[in-house]
């Protein structure tokens, strides 16, 4: 798993960890990212370095691997600021985990997480799942074109992958890691080809998520946030859809947070 120490990584190997009904045996989790993996657990192994880096790519694919989490990942305004970064990090080091998998006996099953950032321009008010891309932000590019990589990968027979588009689209981290688990463990054949899904989500606005928190956590909470608009992220934000047709996706098993409440309930919980 790259990126493995970040904030849905951590809580991924978890997941995978923690032996839930569907799941294969996990006897080692090769844990990648600059830092090492807070998890504690003997299976988990930590390996440091950067994705950039093609021989630490080559160390961390390991030959019997039979699963790999492709998280790792520069967002989006970082992605804009510094394209160089953006381009290493978001395409060459997707391509050069894919040309180690590649080399692989067995292909092993590939997850990639996207993101809606590949949808843009003129788009309708609900955004159906074989919309083309028409990214207007490198970071939009650059996972649109890695999508593109997983999905001929996977033709070749390289790879086993799917790819599942994240943010800005709101969801609960559980269902976030739910949902990532399951992608795991669907078999190739239910995709039917199309192994772009996008992950169900929220659709609310900021807003909205402001009203949740004062009603559950009260209006001292709520005075904590400070609305300051940031142009040169609105510009990015902005390009994105704002709801998606998630049918298919709901089809394959996969599942949505019930409202914006349940979520800041979920958070609350954690936090106590």
């Amino acid at each position: 798993m790259t990126g493995a120490a970040g904030f849905l990584g951590s809580r991924l190997v978890g997941a995978l960890l923690s032996g839930r009904d569907g799941l294969p045996h996990v006897s080692r989790i090769v844990a990648a990212d600059r830092a090492a993996c807070p998890m504690r657990d003997p299976r988990v192994e930590c390996r440091t370095g950067s994705i950039t880096d093609g021989e630490f790519i080559t160390s961390i694919v390991d030959h019997d691997v039979d699963m790999v989490y492709h998280m790792a990942a520069v967002l989006s305004g970082q992605a804009e600021a510094e394209f160089d970064l953006g381009m290493h990090v978001n395409f060459d080091a997707t391509r050069s985990l894919l040309e180690a998998c590649r080399r692989l006996t067995k292909a092993p099953r590939f997850v990639f997480t996207s993101s809606v950032a590949v949808f843009g321009g003129s788009l309708p008010g609900v955004v159906p799942e074989d919309m083309a891309p028409l990214p207007q932000s490198s970071y939009g590019a650059e996972k649109a074109m890695a999508e593109l990589l997983v999905n001929d990968y996977s033709r070749r027979g390289f790879i086993d992958g799917i790819a599942c588009r994240l943010a800005l689209w709101i969801t609960s981290p559980e269902l976030v890691t739910n949902n990532l688990v399951h992608a795991a463990i669907l078999p190739a054949s239910a995709l039917a080809g199309r192994r772009l899904v996008n992950l169900p989500g929220l659709c609310v606005t900021a807003g909205e998520m402001l009203a949740s928190l004062e009603r559950l956590g009260g209006a001292t909470a709520r005075a904590r946030v400070r609305c300051e608009p940031d142009q040169r992220m609105v510009r990015i934000v902005c390009s994105w859809p704002g709801a998606l047709d998630v049918s298919r996706p709901l089809g394959l098993g996969f599942t949505a947070d019930r409202d914006i409440d349940s979520v800041v309930r979920q958070f609350m919980a954690e936090r106590r």
